[in-house]
């Protein structure tokens, strides 16, 4: 038991590490850091402090949207595909860790460090905007709080999706890419009703009534053909039912891979 819970801990801690590792670090610095660069520029060009709406524009969709699926491709494809560079060839292929476990502790580490660096990006740009004279008519905790759990929520969707696609797929960063493409941007602005099933929108619910108390305003509405956005319980349902398919379809495909069908990939 013992052999196992240090396995787990070290697993775990090499997953979280995978994320500042290399050039890892500046890809992270550069997606995390975009907010709070534009906020700032935005102070430092005299135009003011953003007013409320364009500083909801910027946290959602620089932290909440394009950051979690860009990390996630990054980093999901480090977690199927760079064991040998990352240290953890041996917890994974030589049965150090039983496979579906070893799956789920790098998803679960390397995700919690993601959504972590996500929640700093909101504290700077909060942080960058607020040097202006200005202040803005947001409360910090309220921010952090509902910023941390939306991000952890989409992290944790992409990031077993991209590194499932990797364990099964010869070009799985292709394929995901695509996949994403296809749902997440065409069908989330496109006027049939099935696009309130992507993730984009779900987040959005999640975040609409977590930050703004159900407020949509214009920016948030799904207003294309006349549908509505889901309810929150029906978002929360959706976006963790993604979330567990996601994970456990990792957890099968490493479990199922074998060293030889690995070096053949």
């Amino acid at each position: 038991m013992s052999k196992l819970m240090n396995g787990l801990f070290a697993l775990a801690s090499l997953s979280a590490r995978r994320i500042v590792a290399g050039r890892r670090r500046w890809t992270l610095a550069l997606i995390v850091g975009a907010a709070p660069a534009v906020g700032l520029g935005l102070v430092l060009a005299s135009l003011g402090a953003p007013d409320a709406l364009l500083f909801d524009r910027l946290m959602f969709m620089l932290h909440l949207y394009l950051a979690p699926i860009l990390l996630a491709i990054i980093h999901g494809t480090a977690i199927s595909s760079g064991e040998i560079e990352d240290g953890t060839a041996g917890y994974v292929l030589l049965g150090i860790l039983p496979r579906w476990l070893a799956a789920l502790t790098q998803i679960l580490a390397t995700g919690a460090a993601l959504a972590a660096a996500l929640v700093v990006g909101v504290g700077l740009t909060y942080a960058a905007c607020a040097l202006a004279e200005e202040p803005l008519p947001v409360r910090l905790g309220r921010t952090l709080g509902s910023h941390a759990l939306v991000a952890a929520l989409s992290v944790f969707v992409f990031l077993p999706f991209f590194a499932a696609c990797g364990y099964v797929f010869k070009r799985g960063v292709a394929v995901g890419m695509v996949a994403v493409f296809v749902w997440e941007f065409m069908a989330t602005f496109m006027p049939v009703k099935f696009a309130a099933y992507t993730l984009t929108n779900n987040v959005r619910v999640l975040w609409v009534y977590l930050y703004r108390d159900g407020l949509q305003g214009p920016f948030f509405q799904y207003a294309h053909g006349g549908w509505e956005l889901p309810s929150y319980a029906q978002a929360a349902r959706f976006v963790c039912l993604l979330s567990a398919l996601f994970l456990a379809a990792a957890m099968i495909a490493l479990s199922r891979r074998s060293i030889e069908g690995k070096e053949a990939r």
